[in-house]
């Protein structure tokens, strides 16, 4: 935790450099990054500030997206007004961490070039499963209930039972529900996106293809 501190006070101090150089060729391209990669990449941000900013407010459940609105009305339901006072209160934070993804979209870039030259290939992991923010982002395409009960989930992913654990792995992912074309839709989007950051993209947290475990999960978790 102080390692990942340090290093956000550093790139605080490069990034107030780099605001005070705004007219030079490269904050264009931050600007210009910041256009194409909007509103995906200021969604993620703000899911990020937003945990952040929850959990200090209470550890336990501040992680977990659906409990927010306990503390602040409309937002775990995505309410726009309730977003915009977020982006709003957030504002100067989600430009300091744009330009962080822009620093390592630029070396991730680089790097690939470098590689592609030598013969190199890369490999993306891929877990079957949506991260925390795209639930929050997309709660439509998860196998989750409706904003009335709180977006309870209904399933969850994990592996089957074998001698050493007879009762399976719960893993808490949450599950994309397929039979709504937006899931597959989504899913696909995801994949091509890979596809062009690697060669390569293995799906992970799947035992077959086309294939997960899930276990139910009742109201009350």
């Amino acid at each position: 935790e102080r390692i990942f501190q340090l290093k956000i006070d550093v790139l605080g101090r490069i990034w107030k450099e780099f605001r005070r150089q705004n007219t030079r060729t490269m904050y264009q391209a931050f600007e210009n990054f910041r256009e194409e990669m909007s509103p995906a990449l200021n969604d993620d941000i703000l899911y990020y500030l937003l945990k952040e900013e929850h959990m200090r407010q209470d550890g336990e459940t501040g992680w977990d997206w659906r409990t927010w609105s306990r503390r602040e009305p409309g937002i775990s339901e995505r309410n726009p007004a309730a977003l915009e006072r977020a982006r709003d209160r957030h504002e100067q934070a989600m430009l300091f961490h744009s330009f962080i993804q822009f620093v390592l979209t630029r070396q991730w870039d680089e790097l690939t070039q470098y590689a592609n030259e030598r013969q190199v290939d890369f490999m993306i992991d891929m877990p079957f499963a949506p991260a925390d923010a795209r639930v929050w982002q997309n709660p439509g395409i998860i196998s989750i209930g409706d904003q009335e009960g709180g977006y309870p989930r209904r399933e969850v992913q994990g592996v089957p039972g074998k001698k050493e654990t007879p009762l399976g792995q719960i893993w808490q992912f949450s599950v994309y529900d397929f039979q709504r074309p937006a899931a597959s839709e989504y899913l696909r989007d995801v994949f091509q996106i890979n596809q062009r950051r690697a060669k390569y993209v293995r799906f992970d947290h799947a035992p077959g293809p086309y294939q997960v475990y899930v276990f139910l999960m009742d109201v009350g978790e």
